[in-house]
């Protein structure tokens, strides 16, 4: 018997996400539990915590916190992108990550992640749930989000 592991069951991982990006890219700089709850708060002054629980973030959530955020946090620049092709999204990607202190938060059908890394031709994570890699495959390109931090 194995005892679950605290995620297992809820769908957070969209705003996991969010706060792994922004301390990613400010260079540990900005405190991650208030960041947590400021995103907690704005979700829930439009939807209901319940939702959120179960269902996670659709796009349209997800580009509401990731505007919220930039109006609180000036210096971290969210840029969505305009690729559909998935042939051209992985240059775009590989391109913004190369970049200082940036990453690419994307979603899959059923999990919200972050790429940090390009390594042995994997697109590495920077996951709240200890996934290592992705592959483009399985990324929904109007779910892509370059993150940068404007200094």
């Amino acid at each position: 018997m194995k005892a679950l592991l605290q995620g297992e069951l809820d769908c957070l991982c969209g705003i996991y996400s969010i706060v792994n990006a922004v301390y990613f890219v400010s260079n540990k700089k900005l405190r991650r539990k208030p960041l947590f709850n400021e995103l907690l708060l704005a979700y829930m002054n439009n939807w209901g915590m319940y939702d959120l629980l179960t269902g996670g973030i659709d796009i349209y959530q997800m580009k509401y916190l990731l505007n919220h955020i930039t109006n609180i946090h000036n210096h971290i620049k969210i840029t969505p992108s305009t690729i559909k092709q998935r042939s051209k999204l992985l240059s775009a990607i590989l391109s913004h990550i190369e970049q200082p202190n940036t990453i690419v938060l994307f979603s899959t059908n059923s999990h919200w992640s972050l790429i940090h890394n390009y390594k042995d031709e994997k697109l590495m994570l920077f996951d709240s749930c200890s996934i290592e890699s992705v592959n483009l495959k399985e990324i929904i390109p109007t779910s892509v989000f370059f993150i940068s931090f404007i200094s």
